[in-house]
């Protein structure tokens, strides 16, 4: 009977441990959820640095300022795709004269797109501008610590830890400029093609021509 009653108040020991653990977590958790400061510290940290960028005291990448992907991915390629879309479209430009026209748009496409994929392999190159330190300089200051690397940090991702501000910077980086290149090598195809389509129906007439 004493051996019932000791491994009974036991269990009911345990069964209250449990759940101090389970308050505990359940509050620490509902703390984060509640409290915003952190996502709020990480976005004025952004402005910071972007505030804080000069010639002297680098803070944002400069392949970055260069815009590569709204310059060259975006403006150079919308009025292309919107009279590459007119040329489908009868009574409009589906015609010699817009056939040609499309051969010069395509080609802004092209040299956009060549200008974004320039710029995407700099910097995916290159590599970020960051607070960082190493073994051989371990004082930390601003910088791109891979830029004169012997080795590449694209396949040793231990080079990675060498920059501390701003967080995950590498990632963004590698990330950024991988997709931009992607974008960029495709929208190099397109427009190459929409060329030679071009230069086609410059030459023998377009299907409207003989309805």
């Amino acid at each position: 009977m004493r051996r019932r009653n000791k491994l009974l108040l036991q269990h009911i020991e345990r069964t209250k441990d449990e759940e101090v653990v389970q308050d505990e977590n359940v509050d620490q958790t509902s703390a984060e959820v509640k409290d915003p400061t952190t996502k709020l510290s990480a976005k004025v940290q952004e402005k910071k640095y972007a505030s804080e960028d000069n010639e002297e005291n680098p803070r944002l990448t400069d392949e970055v300022k260069y815009m590569g992907g709204l310059i060259g991915g975006g403006i150079m390629v919308i009025i292309p795709a919107i009279h590459i879309h007119l040329t489908s479209a009868k009574n409009c430009c589906a015609n010699r004269c817009g056939m040609f026209l499309s051969i010069g748009f395509a080609g802004l496409g092209v040299l956009g797109a060549i200008f974004s994929l320039s710029v995407a392999s700099v910097g995916l190159s290159n590599g970020p501008v960051c607070q960082w330190s190493n073994t051989e300089s371990p004082t930390p200051s601003w910088g791109r610590p891979f830029l004169n690397s012997t080795d590449s940090y694209l396949n040793n991702k231990g080079m990675w830890d060498w920059c501390m501000v701003p967080e995950n910077v590498v990632v963004f980086n590698v990330t950024l400029f991988s997709t931009l290149l992607v974008a960029a090598v495709l929208e190099l195809i397109l427009c190459a093609i929409q060329m030679v389509n071009g230069l086609f129906g410059c030459i023998c007439g377009t299907c409207t021509d003989k309805v």
